[in-house]
């Protein structure tokens, strides 16, 4: 598969369709299901975490602790990471 600017954003677009307060970005669907290689995964992670900053995103990679409907979780290892609205009112 080409890793492209529009195949980030329609990514992370339908993320946001699902849910717009939390996106999680599973290992499994970049790496296995998009067939990326390593190097289009970190082209991947670079820009997808620069776009989601830029909407107003805190983003929490794996094994960092994020707050999130008044619970305390880890980004698990099956996560790339975490991103949570800022402005979310379920913090």
């Amino acid at each position: 598969m080409k890793l492209t600017l529009e195949f980030i954003t329609d990514y992370i677009d339908n993320k946001i369709l699902e849910n717009e307060e939390i996106l999680k970005i599973k290992f499994y669907d970049i790496v296995v299901r998009k067939k990326l290689s390593k190097e289009q995964v970190a082209n991947f992670l670079e820009y997808s975490t620069i776009r989601l900053k830029n909407m107003g995103y805190k983003i929490y990679e794996q094994g960092e602790s994020y707050r999130y409907n008044g619970n305390e979780y880890k980004v698990d290892t099956d996560l790339f990471y975490v991103a949570i609205k800022e402005n979310s009112e379920k913090i």
